[in-house]
């Protein structure tokens, strides 16, 4: 799945994040998650009385789907529990090669996995492979650098025909 990031400015990101934890997001969502149904199938995998009782399992973390930082909400429809290793590998090889170059109101495509409420690792072992194995793993994303590279030497023949 791709989605657009349009990166936000640190205000704003600052702003969703605050509230994500005087709201207790991470709690309300995880009660959901269990007062939904929707937790059931996973009843092998995960302790169901931590869910109903809206405390974090161990290892996992609360996703934001589309990130805060690029037009991301705190909504349910945009939060995903994941386990922490598969949440670090996402923002590892899929968020921060791309992001590393936009600026506030820039925006880049980006390939992520097309996440369901609950995200184990294991799960999505295809989309890993296919990421690890992409002949460049920042193809998409090279063209970014290359045109701050070429901004970057025409600003200093600039200033080099200045000091002549």
């Amino acid at each position: 799945m791709k989605i657009i990031f349009t990166r936000q400015s640190i205000q704003e990101t600052r702003h969703l994040r605050h509230a994500f934890k005087r709201e207790e997001v991470t709690s309300r969502f995880l009660k959901h998650l269990y007062f939904s149904g929707y937790a059931e199938e996973f009843k092998e995998r995960l302790d169901l009385d931590l869910l109903k009782a809206g405390i974090m399992p161990e290892k996992f973390d609360i996703h934001h789907i589309r990130p805060l930082s690029g037009g991301g909400s705190n909504n349910f429809s945009n939060l995903c529990l994941i386990e922490q290793a598969f949440h670090k590998f996402i923002n590892r090889h899929c968020f921060d090669p791309a992001l590393r170059y936009i600026k506030e109101g820039e925006s880049v495509e980006i390939e992520v996995p097309d996440l369901r409420l609950i995200a184990f690792y294991q799960d999505y072992s295809l989309f890993v492979q296919k990421i690890l194995h992409r002949p460049t793993r920042n193809s998409e994303h090279k063209i970014l650098p290359k045109l701050l590279y070429q901004q970057s030497q025409t600003f200093s023949l600039d200033i080099s025909e200045r000091v002549r």
